[in-house]
């Protein structure tokens, strides 16, 4: 049975672009995020159930920062309809206290509620 996410989605304003951590290979740009997920917007398949240490890059420094390292576990991926694209969600893997604060403070100002 699919799982079905639990808490509203937010369509962000901006996008950020998400890189892997230890790399800095570019793995898309985020398109929504909620504390417990995002999607990610890429020029590549990702394989469902990948694990990736990602980084994503505000174009703002909030709360401080202008980056925010967070695990992220691929759950579905496929080609948009709009675009050349392929569109993925990915569930936040353990979210450190830092995301968190990020992540409410990107919820509040820079996205809306989908």
């Amino acid at each position: 049975m699919k799982e079905k996410r639990s808490s509203e989605r937010h369509e962000t304003f901006e996008y950020w672009t998400v890189t892997e951590t230890s790399t800095g290979r570019n793995i898309g740009v985020a398109v929504d995020i909620n504390h417990e997920g995002m999607r990610i917007h890429s020029k590549d398949i990702i394989k469902s159930g990948a694990l990736l240490h990602a980084t994503i890059h505000l174009d703002k420094h909030i709360a401080g920062v202008d980056s925010v390292n967070v695990d992220i576990r691929c759950r579905w991926c496929r080609k948009t309809r709009a675009s050349e694209l392929m569109a993925a969600g990915f569930a936040i893997v353990s979210p450190s206290p830092e995301f968190l604060k990020i992540e409410q403070k990107l919820v509040d100002f820079f996205s809306v509620a989908v």
